[in-house]
Parts: C-alpha cells; structure tokens; sequence
C-alpha cells in the first residue's frame, strides 16, 4: 500500500501551493487541456456564445443612443483565461453580425487573453481569426487577471490601463472564476472562523518533490478562530464577511472569491469603474442556497476548481457602488451580469435582452435539456433532432454526437427533413467549425451526411477539409473520389483515386475506379454520362 505524503498543513485556501499548482498545469499543456482533461463545452457552445453577443451588442446599442459612445476608441470586449478560443469565435462571429444587422455604428474590438503564451500563440495561426485581425476588430493580450495591473494589446500596441478606457469595458468570465484563488470560512452563531486547507497525496504521485497529477491529491480542512475583524486589507471583503455572520441563519461553511474580487478592482481601473462583467460558472446566487452548506468540494479533472459564490461577487459589486444582475435560482451553471457605472434602467436594450437570454432561456438552461435529449435515446429521431440542432443555433458538438445516427436514419426520411438538414450543414454548420487539437472531426462528420444525401460536391469539399483528410487517410481519400466522381469532376476524382491509392496499394477497388476514370476521360465522358 502507497504511503500517504503530507504536501502542506493548515494554511488559508488563498495562499496554498494549489493555485502554482494549477498554473503549472495551464502554462504546461496549453491548447491541450481542453483536449479531455478541462471541461469547457458546457461554457463554450454556440448558444451561450451567442447570448453573450446579443447583450453586448444591446449595450453597445444603449451607449450610442445615450451618447455614452466616444467614437475616438474602441469598446473593448475581454475575455478573460480564453483557453482554447472557441467560444471567442463564436461570439465575435455573432458580434459582428448582430451589430451590422442592427446597424449599430460604433467600432468593438474584441480581446482574447490568456497568461499561457502558447494559447495565444494558437489564436495567432489558427484561420477563423485572421479575417477579425486584418479588421483590427480582434487583438489579443497576455493577462493574468490574479496580478496584471494592465495589459498590452499585442497587435495595436495599446495599453490598457495605462490611462482609464473612454468607453465603458465588456469582461467575460466563463469558467474562470472557479479557478482562481479563494478562501474558505465557516459561520455559526454570528461567529466565522477561517477554514484551513491540507493537502495529502500517495507518495507515488510524487516527483521532484511536487504533486504529478492533481487528481491524486485529497484534501481536508481544519477550522480556526479568527482573531482580529479585519482579517482582509480589503474593508469590502471584512464587511462581506460581518455580512455572513449575522445572516446565515445555519451552520454554514461558504467561499470568497478573492481572485475575482482582485479582478474586479483592476477592471474597474482600466475602465474608471465604467464596466458590465458576464460570468457563467457552477456556483450559488442567493443567500437561501448558501445556507447550510457544508464543506467545499474540489473537483479535481486535470486542474481543479470550485463553485463561484456568485452571491458574494454581487456583494462586493454592489458595495463599490454597482448592480448585479442574478438568475431566478435553478440548478445547475449560472449566469451574473455585473455593472459599475451604468444604472441598468437607463439601458433598455441591455435590460431587454438580458431578460430574454439570461433571465429568460439562459445558457444553463440550454445545457441541461442539451443533456436531457442527450441521455434519452428513446426520444430521438430526425424532425426532434432537427429542432435541436435549430435550438444548438447549429453547434458543430452536438451535430457531430449524432452524426452518424444521421447517416444510418436520414434516407428514409422525408424531403422536408433532408432539405432541412442539407440548407443547415451548407449555410449555417460549416461556418461555425472550429478546429483544434483533440475535438471530433466536424468536417467529416458533415462530409459523410451529406454524402448520404447526395450532396456530393459539398461532401467533396468538406472531406477536404477534415482532419482525416489532413493525416491522408486512406477511408476519407475514397470516399472523397467516390463524390468527385459522382460530381462530374473526373480529373479531380481521378488525382484522389491516386493519392488514396499510394496510401493503400493493395486496393482493388481504388484501382478498379482509377482505371474506369481514366477511360472515362480518354472517351471525354463525364461522370453522368458513364452513368447512363
């Protein structure tokens, strides 16, 4: 049996080797910890990206109008921790083209930032960006938002913070808040004490003297008087804490987002506390839920976090002299909209639309049916999927997790629901593929519906485009010359044969139809005529 290691003992949750531990994790991996080990869809998809878009572009549409707008600079819109850029894609995609269509002349650049360099080195080279940067619509940054004061933007060269930003900032922070430092308190009879965190691991998950993988670690907690009330530099963090003690009616054990607190402080200086903050985490949004709570969990999934006590971020916004908008309460992620220096009256397009996408049918509740059509087999068919992928907003995930269902089931369907799946993969699915490392391949997966249905010229191209095709697979090859055949493309049917053919010779079948071909182009057929 292992022996069990003591990594630390009795510290505050804020200052334990946890936080360098995860990141060492982040700047490790890079892009690829959102290959498996990090969850990201569920604050990454097409919807909640989409939702994010139409509030911004509503508040940017308030600005205007109010003459709030200095047209001399930009509204910057930052992401912060942006990992893999997914989300950031889809977002600006739906920015840029919500702002058009509603005529809204103000100029947004939207801001990717990241402390991991290697991430942001990915964004640079990956193709769904460069159209957003030849528009100086996208930049990017290195920012590292526990303790960068400001941030350079590596493509205009401005800095943030250098000097407060004439409009007011747009921050996104997904999945983010989860991850940065927190302390943890208990409170009971008007009292709280601090909760100390220690860290144990089997002495096999050592080496070099440092944890290997955070899923090894186990955690318990000791809880400690606290002796003086000013326990924070920070007086809003001690008045939250006084907040706690005399409200939570029962023994509680809750978290302090001091990480988010931090980040908060420094957006309001770059932006001279003119700021609207998105967030969508797990986490808790009202005093009732908090009450009773028991000690924290840590998820461990390659890095670790922990639930956002959301409730406390609009404490302490509120105490600054701002708003918070928090959902209804409902299980699962939630979304808070968060305001210093706009009074969320005076903007009634932002008011609307964050009552219809964020009150309304917000990002959480999107994902839980998502899981609930998921999860029950005996509810799919083709028509319920087709509404699905309407209410996906056509996401790449979800189309590729039923794909081949598609296939196996979409020939003996009508020509309602062939024509709708083929007018979505061609005008709307394509366009919002967005490919990394790791990730189901989106363009085969449409490749091979759309062969299905007979859509062989559209199926040829996004083959092309797969990963498959990439790595020269001999599968993806074939099938390839199999469409360019059937498209009446003979010579490029014809070099594919052969590319699929030097891939594997011993395939009679890829000979069979290079030498048919090559007959068919010496008789200047083409492929409808040999059918015939």
């Amino acid at each position: 049996m292992s022996q069990q290691i003591s990594i630390e003992r009795n510290v505050s949750l804020s200052k334990s080797i946890l936080w360098k531990l995860q990141r060492d994790y982040y700047a490790q991996k890079g892009i690829d910890a959102w290959t498996g080990s990090v969850p990201f869809y569920i604050t990454s998809n097409v919807y909640i990206a989409e939702v994010y878009a139409r509030v911004v572009v509503r508040f940017v549409q308030d600005l205007v109008r109010c003459g709030k707008y200095d047209s001399s600079e930009p509204v910057y819109v930052m992401e912060l921790g942006t990992g893999s850029g997914q989300f950031s894609y889809y977002c600006m995609r739906k920015i840029f083209t919500l702002q058009e269509e509603l005529g809204v002349e103000a100029n947004i650049c939207y801001v990717m930032t990241d402390f991991a360099e290697s991430n942001i080195k990915f964004w640079e080279q990956h193709p769904k960006f460069q159209k957003y940067l030849a528009n100086q619509q996208l930049d990017f940054a290195i920012y590292d938002l526990e303790e960068s004061e400001t941030l350079q933007l590596l493509h205009s060269g401005k800095i943030l913070g250098s000097s407060p930003t004439k409009n007011p900032l747009c921050a996104f922070a997904n999945y983010i808040f989860d991850t940065v430092r927190h302390d943890i308190f208990h409170a009971d009879d008007n009292e709280v004490e601090e909760v100390l965190v220690r860290l144990k691991t089997d002495e096999s998950n050592i080496q070099d003297g440092k944890p290997v993988e955070l899923t090894g670690l186990k955690t318990s907690f000791k809880y400690r008087e606290i002796e003086d009330d000013n326990y924070y530099d920070d007086k809003i963090c001690n008045d939250i804490l006084d907040f706690y003690a005399k409200n939570l009616k029962k023994s509680t054990t809750f978290l302090m987002p001091v990480g988010a607190f931090h980040c908060i402080r420094t957006l309001g200086k770059i932006s001279n506390n003119n700021l609207m903050i998105i967030s969508t985490d797990k986490g808790y949004s009202d005093l009732k839920t908090l009450d009773g709570l028991g000690d924290p969990h840590i998820a461990f999934h390659g890095s670790f976090s922990m639930s956002v006590n959301f409730h406390a971020i609009a404490e302490y916004i509120k105490r600054i002299g701002g708003e918070a908008n928090l959902q209804s309460v409902r299980e699962g992620i939630k979304t808070g909209v968060f305001y210093l220096g706009n009074k969320l009256d005076e903007l009634a397009e932002t008011k609307c639309a964050i009552a219809d996408w964020v009150n309304g049918v917000g990002p959480g509740d999107f994902f839980h049916y998502h899981r609930l059509f998921r999860e029950h087999d005996n509810i799919f068919n083709l028509k319920n999927f087709l509404s699905h992928m309407q209410l996906s907003k056509w996401d790449p995930y979800v189309f590729s997790l039923f794909s081949s269902k598609i296939s196996e089931q979409i020939s003996n369907e009508n020509s309602a629901i062939k024509e709708g799946f083929i007018f979505g993969i061609k005008n709307i699915l394509v366009d919002k593929i967005y490919q990394m490392p790791g990730v189901d391949d989106h363009f085969f997966n449409a490749a091979m519906v759309m062969h299905t249905l007979h859509q062989y010229k559209e199926a040829a191209d996004y083959y092309k485009q797969s990963t498959a095709c990439a790595k020269k697979d001999f599968a993806v090859l074939y099938n390839m010359g199999l469409c360019y055949h059937a498209a009446g493309d003979l010579e490029a049917a014809l070099e594919i044969f052969k590319e699929a053919m030097s891939q594997k010779d011993s395939s009679e079948k890829t000979a069979d139809w290079i030498t048919q071909i090559e007959k068919e182009i010496a008789d200047g057929k083409t492929a409808k005529d040999s059918k015939k």
